[in-house]
């Protein structure tokens, strides 16, 4: 194959996985705005930030309520602050962690 065919070919494909990759983050994320209740999707462990607790420890259950204090961007990304009041504690989770509650 020529260098022309094949790079056809991998514009083509770049092209795909882009489509692809933008369609699954747009079916992942969800859109919250502050102080609208959420419910964790899954558990939250410790990763070091939480001097009270151990590394690895579970922080926030699934199925746990909380609220959104603010929306904000990181390298690109989307990210929430979330205050999850029966726990006491306040974590940072992506849109696809968490589900509106009616």
């Amino acid at each position: 194959m020529s260098k022309k065919s094949m790079g056809g070919v991998w514009s083509k494909a770049r092209a795909a996985f882009g489509n692809r990759t933008r369609a699954m983050n747009a079916t992942e994320e969800h859109d919250f705005v502050a102080g609208e209740r959420v419910r964790s999707l899954g558990p939250v462990k410790n990763d070091g930030t939480y001097a009270h607790k151990s590394i690895g420890e579970i922080v926030v259950h699934e199925r746990d309520l909380g609220v959104v204090h603010e929306k904000w961007t990181f390298l690109g990304q989307l990210y929430y602050t979330v205050e999850f009041i029966d726990r006491a504690v306040v974590v940072i989770m992506r849109g696809r962690e968490l589900a509106k509650v009616d």
